[in-house]
């Protein structure tokens, strides 16, 4: 649809995704964005556009 197939709405090689993952008590553990890790064990990685 709209040329969108394989980019949107899959997690694959080549697509676009921002993935969240939660532990059991519901904190934030690891972020994903565009493609980049933003967050490793509840670390901030990433500078700038998505850093807290």
């Amino acid at each position: 649809m709209m040329g969108l197939e394989g980019v949107k709405g899959v997690i694959q090689e080549g697509a676009d995704a921002d993935i969240v993952i939660f532990d059991e008590e519901i904190d934030i553990t690891h972020v994903i964005a565009r493609g980049k890790v933003a967050m490793d064990e509840g670390v901030v990685v990433m500078k700038g556009r998505f850093e807290l």
